[in-house]
């Protein structure tokens, strides 16, 4: 009897230790985390095929970058600013002319702008005023906003945007060049041996830096275009017909009346202004006169 209890006791004993030895073998998932924490991680999955989709994605990001470089020229490899060149054509009627000038004038102060030529024309029939302004570029937009805004009768708009990147590109590339001959000259001029060869490089020198002051002057021009937009601006005061219409048959029986008399003047002014002409034909007159006197006093005597 004690032999089997005995039998029994030693088999649960091997069977726990066999138990113990395949826990051991085979972790838990706790065992796994601090593994993977306290040691190299996995190594991350393999990236996925490119499809062709995605390689005519990259092809196309490739081409644009390169067109970019290309476009900056010497300039350097960042993409450069386009250079706009933006105008403006604007016709405004409006009883008042003097107040629109004004209204425009004060806009123009506000925005970074400025007027270069003001004209005014008047006859019987309507008054017209010529404005040529210039507006900051970046105030362009928010200026004639402000145009309409302010309720103006404003019954033509043109505008117009040029692109001059390739020529302002082509002129600082040729500036560049120059700049660089002019210092490769200078260099050389330090090495001359005699007076005709100083001269032949002095002569080329001065070319080269009249070719300089060109570009300099085409740069600062476009930079000036670019930065300032140009706006013609023409105001009339025509209402219907004009004044004449207005003012019923007798106002133009007497307007009429004061255009003959204004021709009258006009006409007697011309007649004073011509007064050496009366001269030359008096002379003249006398002239003739005393020549047929002459030949018809010769015609009695050979008669005789």
């Amino acid at each position: 009897m004690y032999a089997k209890q005995f039998v029994l006791i030693l088999l649960i004993v091997l069977l726990s230790i066999s138990c113990g030895n395949s826990r051991s073998k085979s972790p838990g998932p706790e065992y796994e985390l601090a593994s993977s924490a306290d040691g190299v991680p996995p190594p991350p999955p393999p990236p996925p095929e490119m499809t062709e989709e995605m390689k005519s994605v990259d092809l196309e990001k490739a081409d644009d970058e390169k067109k970019k470089i290309a476009d900056g020229g010497e300039l350097g490899k960042e993409v450069l600013e386009r250079k706009l060149v933006k105008k403006g054509n604007l016709t405004i009627k409006e009883k008042n002319i003097k107040h629109t000038v004004e209204v425009i004038k004060k806009l123009l102060k506000s925005y970074d702008g400025f007027l270069t030529r003001e004209s005014m024309a008047r006859n019987n029939y309507y008054s017209t005023c010529q404005l040529s302004i210039n507006v900051n570029s970046k105030n362009f937009d928010r200026f004639l906003f402000a145009l309409d805004s302010s309720k103006m009768n404003i019954t033509e708009k043109t505008l117009s945007s040029e692109d001059i990147t390739s020529r302002y590109i082509d002129n600082e590339t040729r500036l560049n060049n120059k700049k660089k001959l002019e210092q490769r000259y200078l260099e050389i001029l330090k090495t001359a041996r005699n007076v005709s060869e100083i001269l032949e490089i002095e002569s080329k020198i001065e070319a080269v830096r009249a070719d300089i002051e060109s570009k300099e002057g085409i740069k600062k021009l476009f930079d000036h275009e670019v930065r300032y937009s140009e706006i013609e601006v023409q105001i009339t005061d025509e209402v219907g017909g004009g004044i004449s219409s207005s003012r019923g048959f007798w106002g133009s029986v007497a307007d009429k009346l004061e255009d003959g008399w204004n021709g009258g003047k006009s006409f007697l002014l011309f007649l004073i202004a011509i007064w050496p002409m009366y001269i030359v034909g008096f002379l003249l007159y006398k002239s003739i006169r005393f020549f047929l006197k002459r030949r018809k006093g010769k015609t009695k005597a050979s008669s005789l």
